[in-house]
């Protein structure tokens, strides 16, 4: 059992291919900008009529595909931001699913409904764009 502590993962993280991933996935990450994902994303969960939401579920909200959502769910973990509530059955697939919920953190965050200025400095917690 590996008793390692998760990596924190800083908020302006590239998005990375593995090393065995294809070429056309090196292109994709490079030309990602993950923190516009990542907004998209908790938008997304906030503006749902649900507690919990799964990535195909996120996916579907966004006009997006299942793998532009789901490599940001574990980051967005580490960030604190969202939480595994358990699963879920995808009714089109019929395979179980990690169920998602934003937390009390995202909540007090400032990053609520799009880029919502935080108090000290009129800039968004998550990248820092100045509004």
């Amino acid at each position: 059992m590996n008793n390692k502590p998760e990596p924190v993962l800083p908020l302006f993280d590239q998005p990375q291919a593995r090393k065995t991933d294809p070429k056309t996935s090196h292109s994709a990450a490079r030309r990602v900008k993950a923190n516009s994902v990542r907004h998209r994303i908790l938008n997304a969960m906030e503006a749902s009529p649900y507690t919990e939401s799964a990535t195909w579920q996120i996916a579907q909200r966004m006009g997006v595909s299942r793998d532009s959502v789901s490599p940001h769910m574990r980051p967005l973990k580490v960030m604190g931001y969202v939480m595994e509530m358990g699963e879920i059955e995808n009714p089109a697939t019929g395979n179980k699913c990690i169920s998602w919920m934003l937390t009390q953190k995202y909540q007090e965050s400032g990053l609520s409904r799009g880029h919502t200025p935080s108090v000290a400095n009129n800039s968004c917690p998550m990248c820092g764009k100045t509004l």
